[in-house]
């Protein structure tokens, strides 16, 4: 099988894979944001910021180090599981010494005890089989798909118990650690590996991740400095409307698009060597996440209504705009992923690092020096943003790789995507057969968007791709995926 082949075919499991607990979390949320107020999701907003940017800190690149490799042994694979392990106990032992400070910047006692249970995340995940990094590496997503979805099934079910006897926000914070927890013992279950501990290419390893570190570090304060904001500026539950909003409507960027391009992705470093390979694997995959992103994107932000009301329920209805205007969001994360991946691949990681912080830094500008006097101001002024250094990013990494690219051919696909969900997701906007009946009348308008769009895929193809390998392949996946839709198979199938 070809590499691309061999890529479209992982991306098929990971999209499959991740199809399926991404509805295990919506159905975990719509039952969860019915049973508990904003308020509760507002405190587990709080922790998450803590206890995620003390772990950031810890952050020794250890999966993009071993994927880029062009040969692994088990000194490397080990070094790096042991290293992170003794990082994440730091970040462990400091999150227990800070909580009470926390907990008194925001005026709640309660934080520091969840602060405190939250923490032990970081060395579960710490524990898990870095043998996994192998997996990724190769493309071989089946045992991690299994894996994924057995947790999250668990996860689901615990913190919905919990969430019915206890009705707070501990649920959350339970269901969490089980979550984590799950994928530590399955990830020993499923892949006969056993870690020694070592640090005896510690030094190799952390020469790459000296600006992994950076990257993440200024990288998160950047993706969560609009929420900080809000827990300063805003009531707790406006935090926790903000906060789950985000969630939802990030989930399509996150557990969706991101998962199936992460195989396109970490096959950049297989044809690096290759000029004319990589650039047709480049071409290839930025064609797909155009084809991708955009009519996504469009239709959550023209129904954003109709979905928030059916997911989150009715005491949820006060943040509709709001959850509109972030899912536009869904647009920038894989192309930032996109755009990383190629100045990775270019021997370029400081520019990641200066993009972060320059973003974080004027992010911060527009979000403190402009007053909002609402939720809705404040997540428009961020959308916008976004958007605008998303694409300047992109752009700018596209001139950092070897090779003449087809830049015209890809700009005429993104615009006439972009035009096409625009014009699609705002026909089917005008939808409104059953008013009353908010998950039929949203359910019909994704027929009609779908069929939409599948003539302005066939559209796309014939004006753009008939006849070249980039459409053969594209051809190609569309076969394919169609064939992995029933993959329930996956579980009684040899791994």
């Amino acid at each position: 099988m070809s590499n691309v082949k061999k890529n479209i075919v992982a991306s098929a499991f990971q999209v499959a894979g991740k199809l399926t607990e991404k509805l295990l979390g919506l159905l975990s949320t719509l039952i969860l944001a019915r049973l508990l107020v904003p308020e509760d999701f507002g405190l587990v907003a709080i922790v998450s910021l803590v206890i995620a940017f003390i772990d950031v800190l810890a952050e020794t690149g250890a999966k993009d180090y071993i994927v880029q490799k062009e040969s692994v042994t088990k000194d490397d694979l080990d070094t790096s599981w042991t290293f992170n392990l003794v990082l994440k106990a730091i970040v462990v032992a400091l999150l227990f010494l800070i909580a009470p400070v926390v907990a008194s910047y925001y005026q709640n006692e309660s934080l520091v005890a969840a602060i405190r249970t939250l923490s032990m995340m970081a060395m579960l995940n710490a524990l898990v089989n870095p043998q996994l990094f192998i997996l990724q590496r190769e493309r071989d997503y089946k045992k991690i798909f299994k894996i994924d979805i057995f947790r999250k099934v668990v996860s689901v079910i615990v913190t919905v118990c919990l969430a019915f006897y206890l009705r707070s926000y501990w649920a959350l914070i339970l269901g969490q650690l089980v979550s984590v927890f799950g994928k530590l013992a399955l990830s020993y279950i499923f892949v006969p590996y056993r870690p020694s501990f070592t640090l005896i290419n510690v030094k190799s390893q952390f020469s790459f991740s000296q600006w992994i570190l950076l990257k993440s570090i200024f990288g998160y304060v950047r993706a969560q400095l609009d929420t900080f904001l809000v827990s300063s500026k805003f009531s707790v539950g406006a935090l926790g409307g903000y906060h789950i909003s985000k969630y939802i409507a990030m989930m399509p960027a996150t557990q969706l698009l991101g998962p199936a391009m992460s195989p396109l992705l970490a096959s950049f470093s297989d044809v690096q060597e290759s000029e004319k390979e990589l650039k047709h694997q480049v071409q290839f995959s930025l064609i797909i996440l155009f084809l991708a992103v955009y009519p996504v994107t469009a239709f959550i932000f023209a129904n954003s209504s109709g979905i928030s009301s059916i997911i989150l329920g009715s005491k949820w209805v006060s943040y509709s705009q709001v959850f509109g205007l972030l899912s536009v969001s869904v647009t920038t994360v894989p192309l930032i992923n996109f755009a990383t991946s190629i100045l990775f691949i270019a021997k370029r990681p400081r520019d990641v690092f200066l993009f972060d912080v320059l973003t974080m830094l004027a992010l911060f500008a527009i979000l403190v020096g402009i007053p909002h006097h609402s939720l809705t101001s404040f997540a428009l002024a961020k959308v916008s943003f976004d958007i605008v250094v998303t694409h300047a990013f992109l752009c700018y990494s596209m001139t950092k790789l070897k090779g003449n690219f087809d830049l015209i051919l890809i700009v005429k696909i993104a615009l006439t995507s972009l035009c096409f969900s625009i014009a699609f997701s705002f026909l089917v906007s005008l939808i409104s057969l059953f008013e009353d009946l908010v998950l039929l009348n949203l359910f019909i308008k994704g027929v009609v968007y779908l069929v939409l769009w599948l003539a302005g895929y066939f559209s796309i193809y014939g004006l753009f791709l008939k006849g070249t390998e980039i459409g053969f392949h594209i051809s190609y996946l569309a076969k394919k995926s169609l064939k992995i839709l029933p993959f329930v198979r996956i579980f009684t199938s040899n791994s």
